[in-house]
């Protein structure tokens, strides 16, 4: 048995070898109840593809509203044999759920239903993947991904995703669509257990760079107030910022006195400070806060987090002279919006900053990020923001100036990026006088097509991990907005954006 979806756009590079590919438009599905993202009229260019290795085949995917998930599904035929098994992982990497697929030779769409439906939020992105023991799976290069998405209702597939062997997928490769899906109902409608069915073979893909996901987090300049009575006196500190930012000048300063938090994890009272504190993770959603010279360390999630629908917020979150890790996991350091970060130093976060609206960073060192084999590693990763009543594309009023950020490992193992938008429409983007290094291309900019007053500018790439900036080029689609006076950071000469 199998649900539905359509199609519309999304995805970014990844350029290594290569597979089977071809494939014909989608054509959008019409609704149900339960619906998935493709029709069961739908079969793949290339059913079965050569490659017999062990793959995991996943399909990276965000609701505009909030559901559940009820099963997995993915199209095989009789050459993908083995056991089967089906995944739904969270954001964060955490593996949500899994499920066996019942043994079926047929060629078509298997479904298995999960032995309880998972609550997912809108605007967040998840991933549906399943098993190849012995490959020939399903494929359709070039038609998701790299501007290509597929939507059906409140459902948008964003990028086709494998891992080889087993584990969380999220590398990419040729824009490959690999036909796995879900079974979604919108919350307070019903979700109806679809019938197991078996599942199909995956082929295995050729280690490729992982491609960026898109989250936007906009720019706010303001300063929060503080009409409470805050927890400590003190204010933001003004420590001056000398040359481009290390670990020298961000971070909690030194000689700081630092003793443990024992204040609540949710921070709901307006113009509350927090000074010299060691913290896990904080969650705020009051107008004015500070936290300032403390040392924030958490594992999973949001180290920092300011809930996009709890905003717009009459002042902003302002984290000040603040260390924040994710412990080296997958994580980020900071979301979703409204919030100003000054001489940060991020470090151990799969992502730095998962930014959708209001946010602007400064004077921070975004580094040492966290990229394990199922990481999808960004400095600053751009997001679909909260509109007041759904998650809308994309990221809006997005400051990212005078900063430090390298799309690597500590090690220098390079991530996806140091700075990934969305594929279209982000507005209000300022990307001014940082240093920029790392990732598969160090940044990526709408695409395809231009953001709403994007600029690129008085930036400096640096060759410190390759010798074009990111492993494969510096930028990506960044030819058609606003660029100027970006320079290398080592000569500094005139460089090429693309």
């Amino acid at each position: 048995m199998k649900v539905l979806i359509g199609a519309i756009a999304l995805s970014v590079i990844a350029g290594l070898p290569s597979i089977l590919s071809g494939g014909p438009a989608l054509t959008p599905a019409a609704a149900t109840t339960s619906y998935g993202i493709w029709s069961e009229s739908v079969v793949p260019e290339v059913p079965a593809s050569a490659d017999e290795s062990t793959m995991t085949l996943g399909v990276e995917f965000a609701s505009a509203s909030a559901g559940v998930i009820s099963g997995i599904q993915y199209y095989g035929t009789a050459a993908n044999a083995g056991t089967h098994t089906g995944q739904l992982w969270g954001p964060t990497g955490k593996l949500l759920a899994s499920v066996k697929f019942a043994s079926d030779s047929s060629a078509g769409w298997k479904t298995a239903t999960l032995s309880r439906p998972i609550k997912v939020r809108a605007g967040t992105r998840y991933i549906a993947s399943y098993s190849a023991p012995r490959g020939r799976y399903a494929i359709d290069e070039n038609s998701l991904g790299g501007g290509k998405t597929v939507t059906s209702k409140a459902l948008t597939a964003l990028r086709g995703t494998f891992v080889a062997g087993t584990g969380r997928p999220t590398r990419t490769l040729n824009d490959s669509n690999y036909f796995v899906d879900v079974v979604f109902s919108p919350t307070g409608t019903s979700t109806p257990s679809p019938t197991p069915t078996a599942t199909a073979t995956a082929t295995s893909t050729p280690t490729a760079t992982s491609t960026p996901t898109a989250t936007s987090t906009p720019t706010t300049t303001s300063t929060p107030t503080t009409t409470s009575t805050p927890t400590t006196t003190s204010t933001p500190t003004t420590r001056p910022t000398t040359g481009y930012p290390d670990a020298t000048n961000t971070g909690v300063p030194a000689g700081t006195s630092l003793t443990a938090y024992t204040g609540p994890t949710t921070i709901s009272t307006p113009g509350t400070v927090i000074s010299g504190k060691t913290m896990g993770c904080i969650r705020v959603t009051a107008p004015g806060v500070v936290i300032q010279n403390s040392r924030i360390s958490c594992a999973g999630g949001y180290a920092v987090e300011v809930p996009d629908r709890d905003g717009p917020m009459s002042a902003p979150l302002q984290l000040v002279d603040v260390e924040i890790t994710c412990q080296d996991g997958n994580g980020s350091g900071v979301g979703e919006a409204h919030v100003i970060v000054r001489r940060a130093n991020i470090h151990g976060c799969e992502n730095g900053v998962d930014a959708n609206q209001d946010i602007t960073v400064e004077d921070s060192y975004i580094h040492g990020l966290f990229n394990g084999n199922d990481a999808h590693a960004d400095g600053i990763q751009l997001a679909w923001h909260w509109n007041g009543s759904a998650y809308v594309c994309c990221g809006l009023n997005i400051t990212i100036r005078h900063n430090t950020i390298f799309g690597a490992s500590e090690s220098g193992v390079l991530g996806t990026s140091a700075i990934i938008t969305n594929p279209t429409g982000d507005e209000n983007i300022l990307i001014e006088n940082n240093v920029l290094a790392g990732g598969a291309a160090t940044v990526y900019c709408n695409r395809p097509g231009t953001g709403k007053n994007f600029r690129l500018v008085n930036n400096r790439f640096s060759t410190r991990y390759s010798s074009k900036v990111g492993a494969y080029m510096p930028t990506d689609d960044c030819a058609d907005e606003t660029l100027s006076g970006n320079v290398y950071h080592e000569t500094g000469q005139p460089i090429s954006l693309g």
